[in-house]
């Protein structure tokens, strides 16, 4: 008897417990801002950065200035272009899925600008050829202006991502539409052409680059004539996914028959270097190693064909980066020429944060936070361009524009396998029908944290003043249940509830006021005088 009352006191102890558990709302759902993705002020700094140069009036290309005149260098526009708009993919993706729009319109600025034809027309000499790349030629060819026609896969693949990004993060049908990606050529004091236009979309685009991988059996795009480059065909491959995850076909699929026909040729030195391409009417592989031709390949091949690349990666960092200090780690200038191992600094950084070597990425950023002049400007965060190899202790100095604006930037917003996971784990519509934030008033307000946990039905939110600004502001959480019930918290208290579209207030002089709109919107006030930590949590869930 003593035996069976003992269990009957345990038994009902577990139940009372069970009980306390199941009308405990916090014991099942706490949600802690911590445990969630935020950016750091530098990650913020980039990205405020990147705002600023997408802002400026079309053909305004300050602090984007190129060390070669001519387009043709690996700081043209066209590359800083199209990294500043992966890294701003990045961002979003990893670290503010809830909040889209200063991403989007940038993102649309960007390849705005990127169709501009200071960005483009170099193509109308390139087209022509060189003996750099034909050594046998003897004469120009007749060449074309139309960038994307033939070739070119160093700008039109670039440009595929770009399109092709912005479309699926930002649901953006922008470049679905018929002519929405349009070059126009309108010289005047030269030539003897008319102005003429060039229209594509987002399909016709992908079409007229995956017509030519076919065609040339799947060797990729001539980047100039007479010139595959791996590297440069990276670009069109992971563009494909992106069309794939938009319109539901399997372009991506023929990256299986890019590597055949390059594992065949022999895409990779026998000491596990990336070669850089190949001429064709010469039958010769270009195979000298680069720390930037590596990274810069291996930075988007890593999105398709991710174990290959992470055999190739050790014996690429033991040759290109050396350790300086117990935190820092430079590039090995004293291998294949100083100026190209410089280039190559900021792409292994990127190209590490791909990878995930959190260590070899921080040890880089590190060193370019010591000796690259870091600079801060109302905010934003950069690198300032130096055309100087070293200083006057042998340290790199040496920093390009696409470093400086564009590929430190990625590398800080990349948590690793960053592009591996927009091309492999894509956002399906439960994601676009979450709940998240819209016109937020930027500069002035500055978002650091936006993330939906859709298993605890919560919005984790962070919003700081962004200038000196100290006044009023507002901004709309979009996507809530106009019947439902949610609790408010702020800088962790609880100060009221979003009840069936009414705000209740627990509290006398709130630091916000929360009140519900149309379309299942409700707009939260607050002022800039200080940060705002908000959680909106679905009590239903």
């Amino acid at each position: 008897m003593i035996k069976k009352n003992s269990m009957s006191i345990r038994d009902g102890v577990i139940c009372f417990l069970l009980f306390v558990f199941s009308i405990t709302p916090f014991a099942a759902s706490s949600v802690e801002p911590q445990d969630y993705p935020s950016l750091d002020n530098k990650q913020l700094g980039h990205i405020r950065h990147v705002v600023r140069l997408a802002n400026q009036l079309p053909g305004e290309w300050s602090m984007m200035g190129s060390m070669e005149g001519t387009q043709e260098g690996d700081d043209a526009l066209r590359y800083q272009l199209a990294y500043m708009t992966y890294a701003l993919g990045l961002a979003h993706y990893h670290w503010l899925p809830a909040y889209r729009e200063l991403y989007r319109d940038t993102s649309d600025k960007l390849i705005q600008k990127m169709l501009r034809t200071e960005v483009w027309n170099i193509w109308e000499l390139t087209s022509k050829g060189s003996k750099v790349l034909d050594p046998d030629m003897t004469e120009l060819g007749e060449g074309w202006i139309d960038p994307v026609v033939e070739g070119n896969t160093m700008y039109s693949g670039r440009l595929l991502v770009m399109v092709g990004m912005h479309t699926k993060l930002y649901a953006d049908d922008k470049y679905q539409q018929p002519d929405s990606l349009t070059f126009n050529y309108e010289p005047f004091f030269r030539g003897l052409k008319e102005p003429q236009q060039f229209k594509y979309d987002f399909t016709s685009l992908t079409n007229v680059i995956y017509e030519q991988m076919v065609e040339n059996e799947w060797l990729g795009l001539e980047c100039e004539p007479n010139a595959y480059f791996v590297v440069c065909n990276q670009y069109p491959l992971v563009g494909f996914r992106f069309y794939d995850q938009v319109n539901g076909t399997n372009l991506a699929a023929g990256s299986k028959n890019y590597e055949e026909v390059w594992k065949e040729k022999g895409w990779v030195t026998n000491d596990k270097h990336m070669i850089i391409g190949w001429l064709i009417k010469q039958d010769h592989l270009l195979a000298e190693p680069s720390a930037a031709i590596d990274a810069v390949t291996g930075l988007m091949m890593h999105s398709w064909n991710r174990e290959f690349v992470q055999t190739l990666y050790p014996r690429q960092k033991e040759t290109w980066i050396k350790k300086v200090s117990t935190d820092k780690a430079s590039i090995d200038l004293n291998l294949y020429g100083a100026r190209i191992g410089a280039s190559g600094f900021a792409s292994i950084t990127a190209y590490a944060s791909e990878l995930g070597d959190i260590e070899t990425k921080n040890a880089l950023l590190n060193y370019a936070d010591q000796y690259f002049k870091p600079t801060w400007d109302h905010g934003a965060f950069y690198y300032p361009r130096n055309d100087e190899l070293f200083d006057e202790n042998k340290n790199t100095v040496f920093v390009t524009r696409v470093a400086g604006n564009a590929l430190f930037a990625y590398a800080r917003l990349n948590p690793g396998d960053g592009m591996w996971k927009l091309y492999n784990e894509p956002w399906g519509d439960e994601h676009y029908s979450s709940p998240y934030i819209s016109d937020v008033q930027y500069p002035e307000a500055q978002v650091t944290q936006a993330w939906y946990d859709q298993t605890k039905g919560a919005l984790i939110l962070k919003i700081i003043p962004g200038t000196d600004y100290p006044g009023p502001s507002s901004f709309y959480v979009n996507n809530l249940d106009s019947h439902g019930q949610y609790e408010i918290k702020h800088n962790g208290k609880i100060i009221g509830e979003l009840k069936k579209g009414k705000f209740k207030a627990l509290h006398e002089n709130l630091p916000l006021f929360m009140n519900w709109t149309e379309n299942n919107r409700a707009k939260i006030e607050l002022n800039l005088n200080i940060s705002h930590s908000i959680v909106i949590r679905d009590l239903s869930i």
